[in-house]
């Protein structure tokens, strides 16, 4: 199927749903503090990722430099450096 056509409906006999997980997230608390500094100065990105997931397509490619640039914008307008979250600033005690 395509990944440079957005306006081409997927045909789902011909690219058929995969289910290839099941996510459980347990109940987290996130009204901190620190979870609310935290949460200011993180960035998104599709293309944050393992090689084997990164997204294909015009649309994608393009998605990954616009986030980019808006995480550099709004870094720069908080006067925040780019942080880059560990396991530690999630899962502490």
């Amino acid at each position: 199927m395509p990944t440079n056509d957005a306006s081409i409906t997927w045909d789902i006999k011909k690219s058929k749903i995969v289910k290839v997980a099941t996510l459980k997230i347990p109940i987290q608390i996130f009204a901190t503090k620190e979870r609310y500094k935290l949460a200011e100065n993180l960035s998104f990105s599709p293309g944050h990722s393992l090689i084997e997931h990164r997204p294909i397509g015009d649309i994608n490619e393009a998605r990954v430099k616009i986030y980019e640039e808006m995480s550099k914008f709004r870094h720069s307008g908080n006067s925040e450096a780019l942080y880059e979250p560990t396991n530690k600033d999630f899962y502490h005690a």
